[in-house]
Formats: C-alpha cells, sequence, structure tokens
C-alpha cells in the first residue's frame, strides 16, 4: 500500500514507534474501531468480566446518592461512553438534566448508545462527539456556558488502563472539560484482588479476548496496509503481581517479519521462547 493512500498518519505514526520498541506496543485506542467496540460490548457482558457487573452494582447502589451530589441543570459528560448501561441508570435518577454529551472513538458505538438512550430520554438535549478523549476534545458551544454546571462522568475501570503519567494528563483534560463554575468529576477505579485469579478469568476464558486482541493487528491490516497473518499470533494475558496489573499480550508462536505501508517498515518478530512478546495493554489496580 502507498503511504499517501493512508487515511490517518497519525495512527502510522504511532504504529510505527511501537513497533520499533524493545517491548512492542499498540494504543489502546487503536483496538477500539468499530468491529473492537462491538467485541467489547459483548466481553462486558461475559460472566467471567466482573468488572462490567460489579461497577453497574455500584451504580444501583449508590445512584441516589451520586445524583444528589451532581446536582441539578448539570451537563454530563462521558469520555469513553460505550453501550450506555450505567449511564442510563444514573439519567434516571438525575434532576432536571441540562444535557449529556458522549465522547466515543467508535462512531458506530456512539450512535448505537446515543439512539438507545434518546428512547429512553427523549427529551434529553444529547451532544455526541466522535472523537479520542485523550486529544483536546471541542465541547459544542451550546454546552460550554458558564450557567450550567459541568461534571464529567468516567465510572468505568478504564483510568487502570493508563501508566501514572498518563493518568495525570488525562485528569487534566478532563479538568479543562469541566471548566470553572464548580463542576465535578466521578471516576472508577479497580482495586487490588486477594485473589488475582479473579482477574486472570476475566482476560483469560474467553474466545472474545483473543478475538479483541488480534483486532489491533486485523486494523493496522486493513488500514495501513501491513500483512499481519493473525493466526501465527496467540493471546495471553498473564498478571503481574510486582505492577498490580494485568497485560494483555500477543505472542508470536514463529518468527516471522511483518511489512507496514508497503515497504516503509519492516519488524521482526521471534517466538515467544526466544523473543519478547508484543505487548497490546496494561491494566492496573492501584
Amino acid at each position: 500500500m502507498d503511504k499517501t493512500k493512508i487515511k490517518d498518519e497519525t495512527f502510522l505514526f504511532d504504529t510505527l514507534h511501537g513497533l520499533s520498541l524493545p517491548q512492542k506496543r499498540i494504543l489502546l485506542k487503536y483496538g477500539y474501531d468499530d468491529n473492537g467496540s462491538l467485541l467489547f460490548e459483548q466481553i462486558c457482558d461475559l460472566d467471567e468480566y466482573y468488572l462490567t457487573r460489579t461497577e453497574t452494582a455500584i451504580v444501583k447502589k449508590n445512584v441516589d446518592d451520586i445524583a444528589d451530589v451532581i446536582g441539578p441543570d448539570a451537563i454530563i459528560i462521558e469520555p469513553g461512553s460505550g453501550p450506555g448501561t450505567k449511564t442510563k441508570l444514573l439519567f434516571k435518577a438525575l434532576r432536571s438534566p441540562t444535557a449529556y454529551a458522549p465522547i466515543e472513538i467508535s462512531s458506530d458505538a456512539l450512535e448505537r448508545s446515543t439512539a438507545t438512550l434518546k428512547e429512553e430520554f427523549p427529551d434529553l438535549s444529547t451532544y455526541p462527539v466522535c472523537a479520542d478523549y485523550f486529544d483536546d476534545v471541542e465541547l459544542p458551544r451550546d454546552l460550554t456556558s458558564p450557567t450550567h454546571r459541568r461534571v464529567v462522568y468516567f465510572f468505568g475501570n478504564t483510568m487502570g488502563n493508563y501508566e501514572s503519567a498518563d493518568r495525570v494528563e488525562l485528569l487534566q483534560r478532563f479538568r479543562r472539560l469541566v471548566g470553572g463554575g464548580g463542576g465535578g468529576l466521578l471516576v472508577g477505579v479497580d482495586l487490588q484482588k486477594e485473589d488475582t485469579n479473579v482477574i486472570y478469568r476475566a482476560y483469560n476464558t474467553s474466545h472474545l479476548l483473543s478475538a479483541f486482541t488480534k483486532n489491533f493487528l486485523k486494523r493496522i491490516n486493513g488500514e495501513l496496509g501491513a500483512d499481519f497473518n493473525l493466526e501465527q499470533f496467540t493471546h495471553q494475558a498473564p498478571y503481574d503481581a510486582t505492577h498490580h496489573r494485568i497485560e494483555l499480550r500477543l505472542y508470536s508462536d514463529v518468527e516471522q517479519t511483518v511489512s507496514i505501508a508497503g515497504r516503509t517498515f519492516d519488524v521482526r518478530f521471534l517466538p515467544s521462547h526466544v523473543g519478547p512478546p508484543k505487548q497490546t495493554l496494561n491494566k492496573h489496580c492501584p
């Protein structure tokens, strides 16, 4: 593929940079194209994937208190809104919310969740924003009025996906979204577990996890003209007790060379017993 035909040069740059590192990496956000977002929604419904079930239970138990803290007439901003299951619980409890702005990198996921929410709350003013929330997100002008309190709703366990420095940067970005006027942030985190097998099962039991991890490579093939053979990689997700995190990894089963963007870049992969794996995601439990 001719590099000039690649639409997303940032995707190409980030991918080439990540694969040139000694510990090869792909940024998490590139797994959430439309196919990856759909796979993740299915993962969230798995019995062994405890996180979504636990988060939903916490919201149900505390939603009235959460609504009281947020207060009336608030603007709710939700980065990484996903399917919006917990969001519906929140809006049932809120008093006269002014507007809702979901921020989602997948256009299909954003369209699905917004349509579902509007069916249940037809009078709610919604301002869907298709963007990477780690970028400088521009809110619609209607949401920048200083007369309404803005609250960022980031209740999932996504904060654990980032290294410490990235978490600080992300919180700074959320602060800019909140602005002045007594805005707020509601954030969720996963906790360390005495039984780490709970975490291990969540990321290793289902074939959907393997499909989600390999979707990174599938997207690189489709959009950057790479020639990854998905059948020559194996998904594993070991728990790193030192750093309190699960690591989603793809191990190369054979020694292989992969081309990306035509002949602009070649990366050599060794079998897992010879060289390091290609790592795609860390998930921390603080």
